[in-house]
This record gives C-alpha cells, structure tokens and sequence, in this order.
C-alpha cells in the first residue's frame, strides 16, 4: 500500500530553531520487517526541511537517515512499528 505520508527532516540548533538546509542534502533507508529495502533521496520544501514519501505505512520499518551539510555527515535511525501493529494494540478490525 502507498501513502501520501511524508517523512520531514529537520536540523536544529542548538537553541531548537531550524538551520537553514538550502546546501544540504540527504536519503531516508527504509528497511521493512520482511527484509524489503527502500531508499529514497531526500527533497527539498524550503530551506528549513527536507522530505520524502513513505512508501509502505501498514507494514513497520527502520528508516535509516543520513545527512550532508557544510561537508559534514550526519545520520539518526527511528522505528515506526506499523499500522498493522498499531490496530492490533487498539484491538480494531
């Protein structure tokens, strides 16, 4: 299944205010429970974000994201259990 979902990348500083991500680039590695792997390069909305689609929201993944800016690398990794987990938790059919 394919969504209209959006994964959004923002950098921070150290007072929490957006740095200004116009010279930045990055890809979101999504690795689904079923050993299926997505890679996806990351867009730009403005100079405050970045953006890609999620393919598959049902189905739970580990998205691995990594980061160009100012020559330096970042990466950060985040799970998201899926909605099949999700509906399962909440005993809904």
């Amino acid at each position: 299944m394919t969504s209209e979902e959006k994964l959004s990348v923002f950098m921070l500083k150290s007072n929490l205010k957006s740095l200004d991500l116009k010279d930045a680039s990055g890809s979101a590695t999504f690795r689904y429970k079923d050993g299926k792997e997505i890679t996806y390069e990351l867009k730009k909305v403005n100079s405050e974000k970045l953006y890609c689609n999620i393919g598959d929201i049902i189905n739970g993944f580990v998205v691995v994201i990594k980061l160009k800016y100012k020559g330096k690398e970042y990466s950060g990794v985040c799970e998201y259990p899926g909605l099949t987990e999700h509906l399962k938790k909440n005993k809904v059919k």
